[in-house]
């Protein structure tokens, strides 16, 4: 059995190997996630469609499945859903789309952000700007989500 003595001075080596196992200890992999946006020819006027997800293993499947999930859509139309493509990738961070809701305009926009209230205010401001001054008061989001690791 070690004294006291030896004890308290084995301390400072006991906290350097637990740091240390800490440290090399494989961690859990972080979520990720990724955007899929398609917009027709000739703007989103003419067609707009996009799918995002979260809580993916990787990167590459997060593309896949938003990609995937984008270009199967019930939603926009085939010209749109045929131009598909990953515009964004994120961790840990939010995701949001605004619209105008009235068919045939051209106000869209999407954004990532590190809160959910960064993201909506980024999408909304870009939707104001491809809306019009006739539109941008008509923007609103369509849906928004923050990925959970």
């Amino acid at each position: 059995m070690l004294s006291l003595k030896q004890q308290l001075a084995a301390l400072p080596l006991l906290v350097l190997v637990t740091a240390a196992g800490a440290a090399l200890a494989p961690r859990s992999a972080a979520a990720d996630g990724a955007l899929a946006i398609g917009v027709a020819p000739k703007g989103a006027q003419d067609g707009f469609v996009y799918a995002f997800n979260d809580r993916r293993a990787s990167v590459r499947e997060a593309e896949e499945d938003a990609l995937r999930s984008c270009r199967t859509s019930k939603h926009g139309n085939e010209a749109a859903r045929k131009l598909c493509r990953v515009v964004a990738t994120f961790q840990g961070e939010c995701v949001a789309i605004a619209m105008d809701p009235k068919n045939g305009t051209p106000g869209v926009g999407w954004a990532i952000g590190p809160s959910l209230k960064t993201a909506e205010d980024r999408a909304l401001a870009q939707c104001e700007v491809t809306a019009g001054p006739d539109r941008s008061g008509f923007c609103k989001i369509d849906k928004s989500k923050c990925d959970q690791r």
